[in-house]
């Protein structure tokens, strides 16, 4: 149980220390435990979604002792950049193998006529409005 998440854990470790020596950044362990704590705190407080800029801010303060701000920042960005790009083309991989290309579509189609009915109702009602037409009262059947 737990070896693919330390193969996981490794392989993050090891997009930070190639990132960070594409930029000239002194690999160290101090260096990589600082952009663990730095992204790990970033995520966490996060108002962006996927944390974009806080993680360049949290990293560029993280990285002050080893390199400039402006090099941390584009390290930072450009590590993200990356790594969500491949994390898309991954997950594509993956529907395209696991439900096929028709599978695959129909997917994404039925999700994407979801969210778009879920806006529908949301707007209509104007407020928050998760639950479906029909699904007023006890969810297990009871209510009575």
């Amino acid at each position: 149980m737990l070896v693919p998440q330390t193969l996981s854990y490794a392989a993050k470790v090891g997009v930070i220390i190639v990132f960070l020596a594409a930029y000239s950044i002194p690999v160290t362990f101090s260096s990589v435990v600082h952009v663990i704590g730095s992204s790990s705190a970033a995520n966490v407080t996060s108002v962006t979604p996927g944390a974009v800029g806080v993680t360049q801010a949290a990293n560029s303060v993280a990285l002050r002792d080893f390199t400039d701000s402006s090099t941390a920042t584009a390290y930072s960005l450009s590590q993200q950049l990356v790594t969500s790009a491949t994390n898309v083309l991954y997950a594509l991989v993956l529907v395209l193998l696991i439900f096929g290309w028709t599978g695959g579509k129909a997917l994404v189609g039925n999700s994407y006529g979801g969210a778009k009915e879920k806006a529908h109702r949301k707007k209509k009602t104007g407020g928050d409005s998760d639950a479906s037409p029909g699904d007023e009262g006890d969810s297990k059947g009871g209510g009575q």
